[in-house]
């Protein structure tokens, strides 16, 4: 966001007007962390008691349940708030969130409605106890896009009134690409900005263009990418990892025994659990090799070295750690590992 102090009725300093931006952000995220808890807490807790418990065991999930999972998908939702042509689309588009809201209350109260009554051991009285066990195969996926698209949520600005009574409009804050960002030190600034090149990073880059130069530069290590072509990708491979589990769980459901006399069902690696976990892997496979490339060209754009990408392979902290780094803004010294076609 920029600001000209020569429009403005009180001029204030750009850290003034910075440090009020950061606390807006501020205010913001902890009004949608609330609203998070009031929609999951409900949610949680009928859930809860549907499906008995100790009551210490009911307290504890009340009390940490939104906070751990609102903790994580946060985590994974960083590109919204912190990369400006994600989070301008993210908000300009905010009908999504409010759709992926209601879809995933439909999955729960889907998984919910499905479930059955299961019998469990109970050592303490040498009998049994039967307890109603929802559907876990699309009550946790519903559960985690829940929190997500809670915490995640803005109020449409379509929905919005201006002062004058009318719909607010939505004024596009795209930034212009600029071709200085691209250019590699050999070639010289054309005139017009035009299509930008398949070799060069595209800053500003919408969600389609973002997967079809995934594809294009499928095992392209040279050169560069942008944020927004990064965290598209993710998002999107992010989303494709959440449909196939939840396809991965109905098929292994549709391939499981009947409960035993316990209440205990044992797993049969059926067709259906093997379909679903060829196409996984495939899935995998097929994405191995360009999201290596597209994390280089990330790193590249950082002007960071790509072979910083090997950090991955150390569990959990690795991958968070080149997380951290494709956050970093892009730097215009990067153009070195630029190979113009």
């Amino acid at each position: 966001m920029t600001y000209d102090p020569h429009v403005a009725k009180n001029p204030i300093t750009a850290d003034e007007w910075n440090a009020r931006l950061r606390r807006n952000r501020t205010e913001e995220f902890f009004q949608q962390v609330g609203v998070g808890y009031a929609i999951l807490t409900p949610v949680l807790i009928v859930l809860l008691i549907g499906g008995g418990g100790a009551p210490l065991g009911f307290l504890l999930a009340v009390a940490l349940g939104p906070g751990l999972t609102m903790m994580v998908t946060s985590l994974i939702g960083l590109p919204i708030r912190l990369v400006p042509g994600i989070r301008r689309w993210w908000i300009r588009y905010g009908e999504i969130a409010m759709a992926g809201i209601v879809l995933s209350l439909g999955l729960v109260a889907y998984g919910y409605a499905t479930g059955h009554e299961a019998t469990y051991p109970d050592p303490e009285v040498h009998g049994t106890i039967t307890a109603y066990e929802p559907d876990g195969a699309f009550v946790l996926p519903g559960w985690l896009l829940l929190t997500f698209f809670a915490t995640h949520a803005w109020i449409p600005p379509r929905w919005k009134k201006n002062r004058l009574g009318g719909s607010s409009t939505v004024r596009d804050t795209k930034e212009p690409y600029v071709s200085h960002q691209w250019q590699s030190p050999e070639q010289a600034i054309p005139a017009g900005i035009g299509a930008v090149p398949l070799w060069a990073p595209y800053y500003g880059a919408s969600i389609g263009e973002a997967v079809k130069r995934f594809f294009k530069k499928y095992a392209m290590f040279s050169g560069r990418a942008s944020r927004s072509e990064y965290w598209w990708w993710y998002l999107v491979s992010f989303a494709v990892g959440i449909v196939l589990g939840v396809l991965m769980a109905v098929l292994s459901n549709a391939s499981a025994q009947e409960p035993d006399a316990y209440g205990y069902v044992t797993p049969d690696p059926g067709a259906g659990s093997a379909a679903g976990i060829i196409i996984w892997i495939l899935w995998l496979l097929a994405i191995l090799l360009p999201t290596l490339a597209l994390t280089v060209r990330r790193l590249h754009d950082a002007n960071l070295n790509g072979s910083l990408v090997i950090i991955g392979l150390v569990p959990f902290l690795g991958g968070m750690a080149l997380l951290v780094l494709a956050l970093l803004p892009s730097k215009l010294e990067g153009r070195r590992f630029d190979v113009p076609v």
